[in-house]
């Protein structure tokens, strides 16, 4: 049995798939296998993934026949297919340091405890240029904090940190073990864009999680990214909070059904939910 699963999914990214795939193919850390998914791409994705058919490390190469609408339908379906308990979701347009597993995948194995371990993220555009990195991102929440790494235990870091906003910004910066994923209920599906996040929270009620301050992972902006394609397609400010508000009304529903009552989280939760009510309250008002 591979000690790594990596689940790359796919749709429309032709111009940023073979660098994908070669990205994690070309990993040090050897001891995997990958499922190839292509959610029936318009482009000449398809293609591109058929030349890796045949490669030893493919367990799996699966073409949908009608396109499923749900990154995270994707993920269940690719997780399914998983032996290995670590899992690693390589978005398609994304790419990897060589060496991201042979630095992550140690860390999480001498831990039972630990359910996600992330690195930080370099911004790439789709010419591959470096534009920066996401330290920026969770500045304002903490400075210092993400300069190093560190690890903490799940609810902590929630509501320190994960409660406020997705301070895990790319699911590809992730390995996680599939025991936490599975004793959280799993990809949530319903959710079009904050579906990883919650995906995130609920892992980390039961699990700690570690970060490593080495950026290993290129998260790459480009027009057809799903944030970029949301935010064209309205006003970002509504896009916020009309995704988040469903995100955190199932995590509310989530903790209440888990009767996790033990921490801050549910009031925080709950007065996210308000604040976003009047923001969208005032949007709508604002625009009649």
């Amino acid at each position: 049995m591979p000690k790594v699963s990596i689940v790359i999914p796919g749709y429309n990214h032709a111009s940023f798939l073979k660098q994908r795939i070669d990205s994690v193919l070309g990993q040090t850390f050897q001891d995997i296998e990958v499922i190839l998914l292509d959610d029936y791409s318009t482009d000449n994705s398809r293609q591109i993934i058929e030349e890796y058919r045949n490669h030893p490390k493919i367990k799996h190469l699966i073409c949908n026949e009608s396109n499923s609408a749900s990154t995270f339908k994707q993920w269940k379906k690719g997780i399914e297919l998983c032996d290995a308990e670590i899992i690693w979701i390589a978005e398609s347009d994304d790419c990897s340091d060589k060496n991201f597993l042979s630095v992550l995948f140690p860390i999480i194995e001498q831990d039972e405890r630990l359910g996600i371990v992330y690195c930080q993220s370099l911004k790439v555009d789709d010419k591959n240029n470096v534009t920066g990195n996401w330290k920026n991102h969770t500045d304002d929440l903490n400075r210092l904090k993400f300069e190093r790494d560190f690890t903490m235990p799940g609810p902590s870091y929630i509501e320190h940190f994960l409660i406020h906003k997705n301070t895990i910004p790319n699911a590809s910066a992730v390995i996680f073990r599939k025991k936490y994923y599975e004793m959280s209920g799993g990809a949530e599906t319903e959710i079009k864009y904050c579906g990883d996040w919650i995906t995130w929270l609920k892992m980390l009620l039961f699990s700690n999680i570690f970060f490593l301050s080495e950026p290993l992972n290129y998260f790459r902006y480009h027009n057809n990214s799903v944030i970029a394609m949301a935010t064209r397609n309205c006003d970002h400010s509504l896009y916020v909070e009309k995704y988040d508000r469903t995100m955190r009304k199932k995590f509310q529903e989530y903790l209440e059904e888990k009767h996790i009552e033990k921490t801050n989280l549910l009031k925080l939760n709950y007065n996210y939910i308000l604040k976003e009510n009047s923001a969208e309250e005032l949007f709508e008002l604002n625009n009649k």
